[in-house]
């Protein structure tokens, strides 16, 4: 298996992205529900930082349970990649993933710049955690 360029990355990315603003719509729907109609803003305060830890672990959720139930979101199957733990060539561990998805998003878009040179075409988060993108056939 090759490793994934960045270009494939940020495809199968624009997929995600795609899944996850319906997932948040859906969210936001179920909770405009739970309070009998009533939206959440940010005058609401605390409702609202509630609403929005809710609307982060939802996108959380997406990632690290598809990243370690079977290795590929749904960008990542169109465009045919799996992330793999290096250590043991499987799915990473709840752990892992969770780890890979927060400093995706600490280091932001920086953190892919590495896999424009790097050999093996691995991020910042994908050396720190240990994990890697690889084409699968």
């Amino acid at each position: 298996m090759a490793p994934v360029t960045l270009w494939k990355r940020l495809v199968a990315f624009t997929y995600d992205s795609l899944i996850v603003i319906a997932l948040l719509m859906l969210a936001t729907a179920l909770s405009i529900l739970v309070r009998g109609g009533n939206p959440i803003f940010p005058e609401d305060g605390f409702a609202y930082s509630l609403f929005q830890l809710y609307l982060g672990l939802v996108i959380l959720g997406y990632f690290v349970g598809f990243w370690h139930f079977g290795g590929q979101t749904v960008g990542m199957k169109a465009w045919k990649i799996r992330v793999i733990d290096i250590d043991t060539n499987a799915p990473p561990s709840i752990k892992k993933a969770l780890l890979r998805a927060l400093l995706g998003v600490l280091f932001l878009g920086i953190g892919l710049l590495p896999a424009l040179w790097r050999k093996d075409r691995c991020t910042i988060y994908d050396t720190l955690t240990r994990t890697q993108l690889l084409l699968t056939s």
